[in-house]
């Protein structure tokens, strides 16, 4: 079965991830950490996004929402499937002008809003921005917690351009904490947990833990609303603030040495 949608939300909000690594770093090292983590974390949870929307009590109005770009395969009406999303080899122009190229390929054993659901993601040849993707993430339904679903989500994935990577290590928890029981995109909530790693273009490990929980919207706002996460890279590091709650695309860093940092999550530009 073939039908031909763009990028759907979750992923148009991946590709800031990927635009984010042309930033440029800052020489001092407490900063450079700061950027490495902002490089990834924005972006991280929201590439996987999609893993939450196939759904057998939901019909998407696929053309209506994203256009008619990619060619998306399924070899199974029912679960378990595989979904095939394929921007093909020379490219695929998503609403926000960003070339895309190659597949994303979810293994889902059941409808992902189901305890022990699975939703296994890998990439072949996927470009986006001549940016490589690899790598391999997992989703796990694991239950209810009250009105929401709980998903562990784990696993790592590289982006490479010319000469350098970045490779990301995770060990989430993603609680669906608005819009698991309805078909529509824009009251989804989910706030993250966790810890996970970042190995940086300059071969930098930076170690990430979430203190107070990430908010994202990812179909209604296209930066994490709120939370903290702290971060190291040896002795050095400091918390990162996503803000309280508003959709904006500022962050404040402080360094372990009470220094305070504004960042434009958009430009992933720190403002001393």
């Amino acid at each position: 079965m073939k039908i031909n949608i763009s990028l759907n939300a979750g992923i148009v909000l991946c590709s800031t991830l990927f635009v984010l690594t042309s930033c440029k770093k800052a020489a001092e090292k407490d900063t450079d950490a700061a950027e490495d983590e902002i490089i990834m974390q924005r972006g991280s949870e929201d590439i996987f996004s999609e893993s939450f929307l196939p759904s057998v009590d939901c019909t998407y109005g696929w053309d209506t929402l994203i256009g008619t770009c990619v060619t998306v395969t399924q070899d199974s009406p029912t679960f378990p499937k595989v979904l095939t999303l394929d921007f093909g080899t020379i490219g695929c122009v998503d609403p926000f002008g960003r070339d895309k190229s190659g597949k994303i390929i979810l293994d889902m054993s059941d409808d992902i809003r189901n305890d022990d659901a699975t939703c296994v993601m890998t990439f072949e040849d996927f470009t986006i921005e001549n940016i490589g993707i690899s790598g391999t993430r997992t989703a796990t339904n694991i239950g209810e917690s009250g009105s929401s679903e709980l998903i562990s989500v784990a696993g790592d994935f590289t982006a490479t351009y010319g000469t350098w990577y970045i490779t990301r290590t995770v060990a989430h928890q993603r609680e669906w904490s608005a819009g698991s029981t309805t078909c529509t995109f824009t009251d989804d909530e989910f706030l993250i947990t966790g810890s996970g790693s970042t190995v940086g273009k300059y071969g930098k490990t930076v170690t990430h833990e979430i203190l107070e929980p990430l908010s994202i919207f990812p179909y209604e706002c296209g930066y994490i609303k709120s939370g903290q996460v702290e971060i190291k890279l040896g002795k050095r590091g400091g918390t990162v603030d996503y803000g309280d709650g508003t959709c904006d695309a500022i962050a404040t860093f402080t360094s372990f040495k009470g220094d305070v940092y504004t960042i434009d999550l958009l430009t992933c530009t720190i403002v001393e």
